[in-house]
């Protein structure tokens, strides 16, 4: 009784202040946090039923406007979550996460009507109602985890369809797409590559951009760097022979579509040089020379590339010995 009436229900209602102002800030700024609001309003929801069950049995004003009141102030933060959760699945489709959110919405939004008919009369029966959802939800047709899977694959062949990408279970690659096209096809591809039971059109053993024909884009809608070709190489030097040079200078390059070098106001070609470097120990591939009086030692080099060998970032720095 004294945690659950004299310290639970008390920190509940502070924390569902602090939900409210949250929720307000939100209308302000009319900015929804993305996956914010949907685990604090889960929580509510889950601990509104859990106190409403077990306040029943003690009798207090607290006790009696909570139990008379409570399902009302919870309405708003249900209806946020159902706004939260329709942004999310509009924008990157259903995932086993969300089902289950959605479960728990309805879920908790059924309970709060209940309780607020007849002063609760019914809600004696909703344990019955929650063995009934968590049965479907798990071996039913609507489980958490084959649902997702449905509708993610129809997502997916509907805009691969509409793009003329889909016919007879197969994918014809395609790179002239709108890119929201493409971050949908990203964000289906990304989630149903990693289940048990992928489409059989999705071939595991091909690369993103061999299936589709272009680079996959992350959530932000921007090229997803882990899928790049890059490299990213950093060596030091001990004993080097300078008596043949007579200068030492500081080199470095940074760019977004070029792998060139400027020395003393001079810009150099380095794109075979760099192309040359592998990804090991070896320091011979990071020193090359630019003409017969400059020698370039890299110390460090990194660059992303496209599949189509666009570049998306290069840098490099090191010494340059002059003659």
């Amino acid at each position: 009784k004294v945690l659950v009436l004299y310290v639970g229900l008390p920190i509940y209602t502070l924390l569902l202040a602090v939900l409210y102002a949250y929720l307000v800030k939100i209308l302000i700024t009319m900015d929804m946090p993305q996956g914010q609001i949907n685990i604090f309003a889960s929580l509510a929801s889950l601990f509104f039923i859990f106190f409403y069950l077990n306040l029943g049995s003690y009798e207090n004003r607290a006790v009696s406007f909570f139990r008379k009141f409570g399902g009302w102030f919870l309405l708003p933060i249900i209806a946020s979550q159902a706004v939260a959760i329709y942004i999310r699945v509009n924008a990157y489709g259903l995932t086993t996460a969300r089902w289950i959110s959605i479960l728990l919405n309805i879920t908790a939004l059924a309970f709060i009507i209940i309780s607020l008919i007849k002063k609760g009369k019914f809600v004696k029966h909703v344990i019955t109602g929650f063995a009934v959802i968590i049965l479907l939800s798990s071996i039913g047709p609507l489980n958490v985890m084959d649902i997702p899977i449905y509708e993610q694959s129809h997502r997916l062949e509907k805009v691969l369809e509409a793009n003329g990408m889909f016919f007879d279970g197969k994918i014809t690659p395609k790179s002239d797409l709108t890119k929201e096209d493409m971050r949908i096809i990203s964000s289906c591809y990304d989630y149903l590559i990693y289940t048990d039971n992928p489409p059989v059109y999705l071939d595991k053993d091909l690369t993103f951009y061999s299936l589709f024909g272009f680079e996959q884009l992350n959530s932000y809608g921007e090229p997803d760097p882990y899928n790049m070709i890059h490299l990213n190489k950093y060596v030091q030097y001990d004993d080097i022979d300078i008596s043949e040079y007579s200068r030492y200078i500081k080199v470095a390059a940074y760019s977004n579509d070029k792998f060139e070098m400027t020395i003393e106001d001079i810009a150099y070609d380095i794109a075979d040089e760099i192309m040359a470097i592998k990804q090991d120990d070896n320091k011979e591939d990071m020193i090359f020379s630019l003409s017969s009086e400059i020698t370039v030692y890299l110390t460090t080099v990194y660059y992303e590339m496209d599949n189509e060998n666009n570049i998306m970032y290069f840098s490099a720095e090191g010494f340059a010995l002059i003659k």
